[in-house]
């Protein structure tokens, strides 16, 4: 039985011919993100912050000393996008408290009931369901944000769209030969106002730093990588993030380093070692796991 939103796909397909990978994209993670928390063992993925406490401590390490830079304001805001289940703001908190004065509005962009009910146990904060316009000096932090927004593919000059045959989603277009470009354009907006209006910002994801021209879109369920066209709105949809494409964007002058070196130089290690959790950091600074795949920009 075809679940209500392969229907809907399907309907906007024959009224258009084809959907674009945006708009599929969008459609899925709408459902996915609103329908469970994907979050976890029990989940389909795992974030830094769910590994360790360490990651959410390093990044608020980075935040009081851009709170220092601004002149070290009595009022001003951390904004988290896409806060997951408010465990890296938790732990940013809980870590920051020994500084006199650091003692922000907590503000965060979430769409999802599920998730905005685990966030509300742990946080005491205000919720958005778009980037707000604050009115204080603002902290922006987006951990595994960007790479969920909805992106154009072209090959050539062609759109890759999704499209309806024999009784199922396909490609109009593959792309194991072709050179894929792949657009967020709402990502670039995004990344253009925060730029603009923030006092400074963290983004960290996994995606590359030179354009790699290749197509990145994947789906992930149960831990394990699903076919992106299967089950619609069951499967977490994901790119690479194009940082290049984000600084170019960017209001304000833009630093990458790999999710390793921002760690080790926020002392990571040396944190791990009074935790005795040296195991559960290797995980977020291991070449082979998140260390090098993720980055880290900072404006």
């Amino acid at each position: 039985m075809q679940s209500a939103l392969f229907k809907q796909i399907v309907d906007e397909i024959k009224q258009s011919g084809g959907i674009g990978v945006d708009r599929y994209i969008e459609l899925c993670n709408t459902h996915y993100y609103s329908t469970r928390d994907p979050l976890g063992v029990k989940g389909d993925f795992t974030t830094a912050p769910e590994i360790s406490q360490i990651f959410g401590e390093m990044i608020g390490i980075w935040a009081i000393t851009q709170w220092e830079k601004i002149g070290s304001p009595e009022k001003f805001a951390l904004l988290e996008l896409g806060p997951g289940r408010g465990t890296l703001m938790a732990d940013l908190l809980r870590a920051t408290k020994v500084v006199p004065g650091f003692k922000p509005e907590i503000h965060l962009v979430e769409l999802s009931p599920t998730l905005i009910a685990i966030q509300k146990a742990k946080l005491s904060a205000t919720w958005h369901r778009e980037v707000p316009t604050l009115d204080i000096p603002t902290i922006i932090i987006a951990n595994e944000f960007f790479d969920a927004l909805p992106v154009k593919q072209f090959i050539g000059k062609l759109e890759r769209k999704v499209v309806y045959e024999n009784g199922q989603l396909a490609f109009n277009i593959a792309t194991e030969d072709g050179i894929t470009n792949e657009i967020c354009e709402s990502g670039l907006q995004i990344m253009r106002r925060l730029t603009a209006q923030a006092a400074a910002g963290i983004i960290i994801d996994y995606g590359y730093t030179t354009n790699s021209r290749k197509n990145t879109l994947q789906a992930v369920k149960n831990h394990k990588y699903h076919n992106v066209l299967e089950n619609p709105g069951e499967a977490d949809l994901t790119t690479l993030v194009n940082f290049p494409a984000l600084v170019e964007q960017a209001a304000k002058p833009c630093k990458i380093t790999t999710q390793r070196e921002f760690l080790l130089a926020h002392g990571a290690d040396v944190r791990a070692k009074v935790l005795n959790k040296e195991q559960d950091l290797e995980r977020l600074i291991s070449p082979e796991q998140m260390g090098e795949l993720f980055k880290v920009l900072c404006f």
